[in-house]
């Protein structure tokens, strides 16, 4: 068997963010880099993984850094990441994303929708969310344009599936 690691964790979010900042240039600063730590911490490394992700597309597509981090932040501070409903969003955008092409952005996007429901809605609006995005695609005549299609049909439901 092998040993297990009892730093483990620490070791895997100071990896987390050692890659963001040094690696991939992000400018997490010391506040979202705490937040990162402690909200982390309980977490498993897939949930760990899936967060990163997330917060990594937070910079991909605003103005300023301090847009990326504040929408960072703020995907953190939904109430439902801290412990077991994340490893719950894990397996659904999984299981999301065997289904449907998810482009950068789209992982935040879910997140700050999904994370925010219960575990049994989620599964629903995962569920319909593929369904959406795949009638939408099928319906799109350009082969081009299904992706684009399905996204922007999948994406209307889950604005709407939130309120």
């Amino acid at each position: 068997m092998p040993a297990v690691d009892p730093a483990g964790p620490a070791r895997d979010i100071d990896t987390i963010i050692e890659v963001m900042t040094q690696q991939v240039g992000r400018p997490l600063g010391d506040e979202l880099i705490g937040l990162m730590r402690e909200t982390m911490r309980p977490m498993s490394r897939q949930a760990r993984a899936d967060l990163a992700a997330a917060i990594d597309d937070c910079f991909e597509r605003v103005e300023s850094e301090q847009a990326g981090r504040h929408q960072a932040t703020e995907l953190m501070r939904e109430p439902v990441t801290q412990g077991e409903a994340l490893g719950s969003f894990s397996e659904a955008l999984e299981w999301i994303t065997a289904r449907c092409s998810l482009e950068t952005g789209d992982t935040s996007y879910l997140a700050k929708h999904l994370m925010l429901m219960s575990q049994p809605a989620m599964a629903s609006a995962a569920e319909r969310y593929v369904a959406t995005w795949q009638a939408a695609a099928e319906g799109e005549p350009a082969l081009h344009r299904r992706a684009n299609a399905g996204r922007r049909a999948a994406n209307a439901f889950l604005r709407g599936a939130d309120q």
